[in-house]
């Protein structure tokens, strides 16, 4: 196994049984005919996800997750790591 994340995604039920067009990025696959290639894509991506359990922020009631207001976040930090990617990896 070469990631921590690789055999994770199981017969990839997150994509539909019919025939429906998925964009990735800007790259179009059918959800029947790609399946294997939409699951390559996918994987091939960094992931970044919610946080919890860690110290209150600004004081001892402070959140102690990202639910509800890490998205903005996780959009800034996705973006981010796409255009590093982009710009060193080609």
């Amino acid at each position: 196994m070469d990631s921590q994340w690789e055999g994770s995604i199981p017969d990839h039920p997150y994509l539909p049984s019919v025939s429906k067009s998925v964009y990735i990025l800007g790259c179009k696959y059918d959800s029947l005919d790609d399946r294997e290639e939409i699951a390559r894509h996918l994987k091939s991506r960094l992931w970044m996800t919610y946080r919890k359990g860690f110290s209150p922020i600004g004081s001892r009631n402070g959140p102690k997750s990202d639910a509800g207001w890490g998205c903005m976040h996780r959009c800034g930090q996705m973006i981010l790591a796409e255009a590093m990617l982009r710009f060193h990896l080609g």
